[in-house]
């Protein structure tokens, strides 16, 4: 992901590629297979009754709360937002809101398929909000961040506000 050289205002819509932890995946693949072989196994043991449907029915819901929560998930930066969508949910994080971008291990539920996870803060109506979430390329993420707004500091992989910054462009 190389940061774009467009002139101001021309920005365009930049698709961050998502981190995915093998282990993960393993562990989701694992939880829809065990509910299908135990089905497999009560079939050749038992026939066709209630002990085959409701491993079935379990595999079943977890491949649609998985695909409702995470299918699509996918991040973009815009000229002037953050677009997060994963599964039904979307956010929109105004460039101009984002106080920090900092990396974090939190394993809470976020719209990411790694530990590797960078955590944004900003405010929304006065109140703080974060999110968490996993770009391939966390450090150059950071970089395209600060390219499109120029009070955005990168250091020690992370993304801050400068206040400094932020009052020379309001002068």
């Amino acid at each position: 992901m190389a940061a774009l050289t467009f002139r101001p205002g021309e920005w365009r819509t930049l698709a961050i590629s998502n981190k995915v932890d093998i282990w993960l995946v393993a562990l989701l693949t694992s939880a829809v297979t065990l509910p299908i072989v135990i089905a497999l196994v009560s079939y050749l043991r038992l026939g066709g009754s209630l002990a085959v449907w409701l491993p079935l029915s379990i595999a079943a819901l977890i491949i649609a709360i998985t695909c409702i929560v995470a299918v699509p998930r996918r991040y973009e930066v815009t000229a002037d937002r953050l677009d997060i969508r994963s599964g039904l949910w979307h956010w929109e994080v105004p460039l101009s809101e984002i106080e920090s971008v900092a990396p974090t291990s939190n394993p809470l539920s976020s719209p990411a398929w790694s530990l590797e996870r960078l955590e944004a803060k900003w405010m929304q109506a006065g109140s703080p909000r974060s999110i968490m979430i996993s770009p391939q390329r966390a450090e150059e993420f950071l970089r395209e961040l600060a390219d499109r707004d120029r009070t955005f500091v990168v250091a020690g992989g992370r993304l801050r506000r400068s206040e400094a910054l932020r009052k020379n462009v309001a002068e």
